[in-house]
Formats: structure tokens, C-alpha cells, sequence
């Protein structure tokens, strides 16, 4: 281009922004709209979860409450020993896709729930490498055709991430893992292990209802549908009497092991995920006056040690709230907290392998989900502190 020709293009440039006709910088940005921000933070809590049990968005704290000071403390942080575990890639030591798409889902959740992100906690590290593995299993289409165990642990997990962090990375991941877990459930009822075969049994379906609604909750309402079925098939498999849930219909057995239904049934599982289940789609509490009288009846003991009940049922007795949430409330602190492996013992902070989960999973999974009872705890905790300081 010739020098007459640039002078002539800036000559014109400089007459266009000094013209009267050519608004101004400032009166542009009086007659804009103002911008929208990415993200504000907002309370992500519905109406009927004044804990946020589908959604934690609290501020770091520290590793143990103020009022872990009573409770005992022998024993070092459970994130210690998670953070331990975890090796430079990412992956918690585990061998085998599924398993080790489970276990990484599972260990990130107690960081969440102590409001340990990527970006913030003393934990960050160790939550931006299990993140960043945890999608890339997503990305790479590795787990369309894992068990709905697997579909909805990972889908929970990511979609938690997303709403406390907003990582717009993750967004992509979340869709694709609840779009995948609502290809896998049966036609007009809920979910079985292996998607799309067997009938549906009511644990499958409790935590694929988890998923989608911590996605909802993310602003990612992809699976509203599949929730209104499920909703009614949850209903299907209790008995409105005994307030019991089975595991495929009402009248089944109350517990299971690795997927399958028990005679014996030490504790109610089922009747806890089913209840928890059916509090997120909705219910009200007073409608589940039988179901919390089976929990009321059944707080966690050390003899029948199961941590997946304590999961469910502490996060179902916590949405009850009345008597059944202060038996639950006095078993966490006096059972669950206590049943931690002492220092000097077999990997200390750590809890022993119970529950479904832990018989598959082993010690991570037995560990990640009896933090999140004790969590619980302290999700009352931080509601009372809040109401007083309102008062």
C-alpha cells in the first residue's frame, strides 16, 4: 500500500472519530445496556434443601469444624490421607477404567463439601489434577457405555464442580455425562446397573436422580423428564404403610450387596436412598412420615458399620430434620466421626471398608462417603450458626 493512500485512510479515521455524527466513548457507554457478568454468585439452594444437600457453595474453611475440638481429633485429616493417595497424574490409585472413573469422583466430593475448589483451599493442587482426569475420562468418550453407577458418580462429581467453581471448561463435560446417564435409563421408569438392561432398581435410580439434579441446580436442566419418572417409580417401590423401600418393587428386601437384594437387611439403605431420592425431586417432608420413622429407628451403629447408609441416611434424616435428624445427628458425632482409623493404625484418617460401595471401592470409597455424613453434621451446623446470627 502507498504512503498517499495510508495518510488518506487515517485522515479519513481521524475525521470519522472527531465528527459530531460519531458517538462518543462516553455517550456509547451511557446508551449501552450494562454488561452482563460471566458469573454472579447466587444461593444455589431450592426451596425444599435449606442445607444444600444438591448443592454446596460455602467459602473454604478450615480442615475440621470449630466444634471438631470436642469431638475426637486423634486421628489426622481425612484429606491428608486422600491427598496422599492421589498420584501426579491425577488418578486415585486404582486399577481398571471404571474403577478408576469411580474413585475419582468419589474422593473429590469431600473436598467440595469443605469448599475445597481448583482455585481456593489448601487442597487446590490436588482438586485441579482429579478435575482435569475426571474430564478428559468425559472428553474422550471412555464411559458411554459404563455402569450407571460409574455414569452417575462422574456426572454428580463434575456437575458439583461446575456450580461451585464455574470452571466454564467443565460445562462441556457435565452435559455430554448427563446426557449419556439419561440415554441409560429404562423407558418410562428409572435405572438399572447396566444402562438400558434389567429392570430398574431403586439404588441405581437414587443416584442418577442425584446427578441430574446437582446439574439442574448448575443451570443444566438436561435431564428434567427422566426426573418425573423416576420420581414415580420411587414412589412405586415403598410401601406407603411400613414406609420401607424395595430394591425393584415394594415388599423387596430393605439392604443390598453389590447390587443385588439380601434376606437380611442390618440396615435400611434402601429406605434411606429412596427417601433422600424423593426429597430432591420435590416431596415434602410430612408426605415421608413413615419412611422417617424407619430412619429414626436405624441411626448409624458401630457393630453394623455400612457407609453408604450413613451417606444417604444422614443426608435424608438432615432433610427431615425432627427427631429423626437429632438421632442421626447424635450417631455421626458419637459413631461415625469416632470409627476414623487412630494414628499409629493401618492408614490413619482413613475409614475402614463398609458399606456397597466399600465392598467394591474399598477404603476411598468407604472413606469419601463417611466424610460426607459427618459433612452433614456440619451442614446443621453452619444452618443454626446462620439462624442465630439473623436472630
Amino acid at each position: 500500500m502507498s504512503r498517499p493512500l495510508v495518510a488518506s485512510v487515517l485522515a479519513l479515521v481521524v475525521l470519522g472519530l472527531a465528527s459530531p455524527l460519531a458517538p462518543s466513548v462516553a455517550d456509547d457507554a451511557e446508551t449501552r445496556p450494562p454488561r452482563k457478568r460471566f458469573f454472579t454468585p447466587k444461593d444455589p439452594r431450592p426451596a425444599h434443601d435449606p442445607y444444600r444437600l444438591v448443592a454446596m457453595a460455602a467459602p473454604p474453611v478450615e480442615d475440621l469444624p470449630r466444634s471438631a475440638s470436642s469431638w475426637d481429633v486423634d486421628a489426622p485429616s481425612p484429606f491428608e490421607w486422600l491427598r496422599a493417595e492421589q498420584d501426579q497424574g491425577g488418578r486415585w490409585r486404582r486399577t481398571g477404567l471404571e474403577r478408576d472413573a469411580v474413585a475419582n469422583a468419589l474422593a473429590l466430593l469431600p473436598f467440595f463439601a469443605n469448599g475445597q475448589t481448583h482455585r481456593f483451599g489448601s487442597y487446590k493442587k490436588t482438586v485441579h489434577r482429579g478435575l482435569i482426569h475426571l474430564r478428559r475420562l468425559v472428553e474422550a468418550g471412555s464411559l458411554g457405555r459404563a455402569t450407571v453407577l460409574t455414569q452417575a458418580l462422574v456426572a454428580f462429581t463434575l456437575a458439583e464442580a461446575y456450580l461451585i467453581s464455574r470452571y466454564f471448561t467443565l460445562r462441556y463435560a457435565v452435559a455430554r455425562s448427563i446426557h449419556d446417564l439419561c440415554a441409560a435409563r429404562m423407558p418410562g421408569s428409572g435405572w438399572s446397573w447396566e444402562p438400558r438392561r434389567g429392570p430398574a432398581n431403586s439404588l441405581a435410580t437414587v443416584y442418577a436422580v442425584r446427578a441430574i439434579q446437582m446439574a439442574e441446580q448448575a443451570k443444566l436442566p438436561i435431564g428434567r423428564p427422566a426426573i418425573r419418572e423416576a420420581h414415580d417409580f420411587l414412589r412405586e417401590v415403598t410401601d406407603p404403610e411400613t414406609g420401607r423401600a424395595g430394591y425393584r418393587r415394594a415388599g423387596d428386601a430393605d439392604s443390598i450387596t453389590l447390587g443385588e437384594p439380601t434376606e437380611a437387611a442390618p440396615v435400611p439403605l434402601l429406605t434411606a436412598a429412596v427417601t433422600h431420592g424423593r426429597l430432591l425431586c420435590g416431596e415434602s417432608p410430612e408426605t415421608l412420615a413413615a419412611s422417617a420413622a424407619v430412619l429414626e429407628r436405624h441411626p448409624p451403629t458401630a457393630d453394623r458399620a455400612c457407609a453408604t447408609y450413613w451417606h444417604l441416611g444422614s443426608r435424608a434424616a438432615l432433610q427431615l430434620g425432627g427427631a429423626t435428624w437429632e438421632r442421626w445427628r447424635t450417631a455421626i458425632a458419637e459413631v461415625v466421626w469416632t470409627l476414623r482409623t487412630p494414628r499409629g493404625g493401618t492408614e490413619p484418617g482413613s475409614w475402614a471398608p463398609s458399606g456397597v460401595l466399600g465392598e467394591s471401592h474399598g477404603r476411598l470409597a468407604t472413606t469419601a462417603e463417611a466424610f460426607l455424613a459427618v459433612d452433614s453434621y456440619w451442614r446443621w451446623e453452619r444452618a443454626e450458626d446462620a439462624k442465630r446470627s439473623e436472630n
